[in-house]
């Protein structure tokens, strides 16, 4: 890894301070190749490795656990990648070079980002052109442990006033374990356009991947041989064409825009030798409006419009037709009332109807939110936001589910926050308590197998503490600790921990710069124990998943535009799981990993 010589930290009124940002830069000299690893150790983020075997990890935000990947919306370019099935979002292979920042914001996110806004949102914003007319070219080459190759390439190129994206990426691996082989491959392009008031572009992406699914292991064979496996013969095929365009118009302090976004989608696999088939389409248009006006202050409203249409044209798995069609209508007052006060208001009022085979059922959803931040002075600011946020349950969910169609999941949050800056960094306390009704959870208890249902009232509280800055010149260090309590509040399990969530989290990290060329860093990840997915059977888990503690070192050398790095996954090679379901199904993560990374800009 290589950084420069770090700078005193500077945040305005403008950042939020429930978000936590991410920059270019960062990336760049950072010796991460995946997003999950970026927002793992540079966003404290709590991202638990997937099950199929593909770098999706399920991205947690305020502790939903087993249901994570259906309660935190990733958006890229203001696109969303949440799919209305019971699947991560699959943004594993969006190249870390064509990436200009990405926001983590946690809470209640369902005003602007619609359905799965309860835990948060992961925005993530592309890099558009280049500086001038010169090219600018980036190019990563990695090799690792389990025969891991990767290599990500973006060009860009700005023409007059168009501006010109290529990018692409190839990576593979043997895997830890047996069966786990994975095989991903990337190509894009962009093309944007800014003349005057008017603005334009197109995209077009395809991506793939061929993953072998290791599955899961007892107790006794996880302890005896953690790289084996019981599923020789099981593997998945996925295949994803995204086509985007977009066109906006300025007047004056107003802007009229919109944007569409097409994906195509084949999911093959075989599971216990059962073959399953999915194609999708989903087709998002959006409409938008931003325009301020001077009243008591100064205010910026975005007003929009969205339809998604969500379609399975193959399965073997559903019942067809099945397919979602959604609306919504939103507003948003970003108010700054002078320099101290700033007001942030939002609605959101939603349609969504759902077809499965013969039945059918339409659900009406409000989202809203108010927050205040107060500037106490100017290194310190504190702020306040209340919010209601909703999950639909989807097809998956009520496809397996105790009633043909359950209820959608409505939790209402409070936070408040401070965050204090100085010329050595930026300190961030949070404090914030999550009460949801009719959570969507899979049940063992319910029926003869277990079902979807929705749950008893639920709740999350807890306490989110960061500081990142300069130790002195050329020290950068970060640290971010969070505590969790997700519970049951009402029932015969009130008090009972909810599945996957641990109590607590510690990310820390600190960055050397020895030499202007040579760099050294260290990263350590801890968590407690949590309880077993699945397991909601009794008030107290009979079993719980053991805490652990990784530390990762990474190395960095800079000659030149090419930065080379050496990075030591899990240094103290500890035995690990991360997933495991009720007593029996365990997911052994890698021991001790080596990685070599070399990253070239220009």
């Amino acid at each position: 890894m290589y950084v420069t010589a770090p700078t005193p930290y500077q945040k305005s009124l403008e950042t939020p301070i429930a978000d936590t940002v991410i920059t270019r830069e960062e990336i760049a000299n950072s010796p991460y190749t995946t997003l999950s690893d970026v927002l793992r150790s540079l966003g404290g983020v709590n991202v638990r490795p997937a099950l199929d075997g593909s770098r999706n990890g399920t991205i947690d935000l305020r502790g939903f656990g087993d249901t994570a990947q259906n309660n935190v919306v990733v958006v890229v370019d203001g696109i969303r990648l949440n799919e209305n099935e019971q699947a991560n979002p699959r943004y594993s292979n969006i190249p870390l070079s064509s990436i200009e920042s990405i926001e983590v914001i946690r809470g209640g996110s369902s005003v602007e980002y619609g359905d799965g806004g309860s835990g948060g949102v992961v925005r993530i914003t592309t890099r558009k052109g280049a500086a001038g007319d010169k090219p600018a070219f980036d190019a990563t080459a990695s090799y690792g442990s389990f025969n891991t190759q990767e290599l990500d390439l973006a060009f860009r190129q700005q023409l007059g006033a168009f501006s010109l994206g290529l990018n692409g990426s190839k990576a593979s691996t043997n895997g830890y374990r047996a069966n786990s082989e994975a095989s991903y491959d990337q190509a894009g392009a962009t093309l944007d356009f800014s003349q005057g008031d008017y603005k334009a572009g197109a995209s077009v992406s395809f991506d793939g991947q061929n993953n072998r699914f290791p599955g899961s292991l007892s107790l006794s064979q996880a302890q005896q041989n953690p790289r084996s496996t019981n599923n020789p013969n099981d593997y998945g095929v996925f295949n994803r064409n995204a086509y985007t365009a977009y066109l906006a118009k300025q007047f004056g302090q107003s802007e009229l825009g919109l944007s569409l976004n097409r994906r195509e989608q084949v999911a093959v696999g075989v599971f216990g030798g059962f073959n399953v088939t999915r194609k999708i389409v989903q087709d998002q248009i959006n409409p938008y409006t931003n325009f301020g006006f001077q009243a008591l202050g100064s205010h910026k409203v975005r007003v929009g419009f969205e339809q998604q249409n969500w379609t399975i044209h193959e399965s073997t798995i559903d019942t067809l037709p099945a397919d979602q069609q959604s609306t919504a209508l939103y507003a948003l007052d970003d108010w700054t009332l002078n320099p101290q006060w700033r007001l942030n208001l939002g609605s959101r009022v939603a349609r969504s109807e759902q077809t499965r085979g013969t039945l059918n059922h339409t659900y009406s959803l409000v989202a809203n939110e108010l927050g205040a931040t107060y500037a106490w002075s100017t290194h310190t600011a504190v702020y306040t936001k209340l919010s209601r946020a909703y999950r639909l349950p989807n097809i998956d969910d009520n496809g397996f589910a105790t009633s043909d169609f359950l209820k959608p999941q409505i939790s209402r949050e409070m936070d408040v926050g401070l965050r204090h800056t100085n010329a050595h960094g930026v300190s961030t306390a949070r404090l914030f308590v999550m009460n949801l009704d009719d959570e969507i959870l899979f049940d063992p208890t319910v029926g003869a197998f277990g079902s979807n249902t929705n749950l008893d009232k639920t709740r999350r509280r807890g306490a989110e503490l960061s500081w990142k800055g300069n130790l002195d010149t050329h020290t950068l260090g970060s640290v971010s600790y969070q505590y969790l309590d997700s519970e049951f509040r009402v029932g015969q399990r009130a008090g009972g921990r909810l599945p996957l969530v641990p109590a607590n989290q510690v990310t820390a990290s600190l960055t050397r710069l020895w030499t202007d060329r040579f760099s050294s860093g260290a990263v350590l990840r801890a968590q407690s124990n949590q309880r077993p997915g699945g397991d909601i059977s009794q008030k107290y888990s009979t079993s719980m998943i053991p805490g652990f503690a990784l530390l990762d070192l990474d190395f960095g050398y800079r000659v030149k535009d090419v930065n080379w790095s050496f990075r030591i996954a899990n240094l103290f090679d500890r035995n690990y799981y991360a997933y495991a379901f009720g007593n029996t199904g365990f997911y052994p993560e890698p021991g001790r990993a080596y990685y070599l990374t070399m990253k070239v800009s220009y």
